[in-house]
């Protein structure tokens, strides 16, 4: 995900890039509500594990991302560029 793909798989890309996003978000709450329960006096227990383990995947993908290299020597996909007065019908 560190380079812009070519035009005709792009809409592909980002496709299965938000899904995957939405798949996260989902098992995320889904393992989150899991830990959560009811304890004595019907109050809401299990706050502290899922903030636990909340700080330690943020510190784990930080770590992550970090040791993400760029890949200097492939170049992103060109763009034409189009003048303005071609692009704008009419004086400006």
């Amino acid at each position: 995900m560190t380079t812009v793909p070519e035009a005709p798989q792009r809409g592909a890309f980002m496709s299965i890039t938000t899904a995957m996003q939405s798949l996260g978000a989902g098992i995320g709450a889904w393992f989150g509500g899991l830990l959560l329960g009811s304890g004595t006096n019907s109050e809401i227990v299990g706050y502290g594990v899922n903030g636990w383990i909340a700080a330690a995947l943020t510190v784990f993908g930080i770590i992550w991302i970090a040791r993400v290299v760029s890949n200097s020597s492939s170049q992103p996909a060109s763009v034409a560029a189009v003048p303005v007065e071609a692009a704008v019908p009419g004086e400006l």
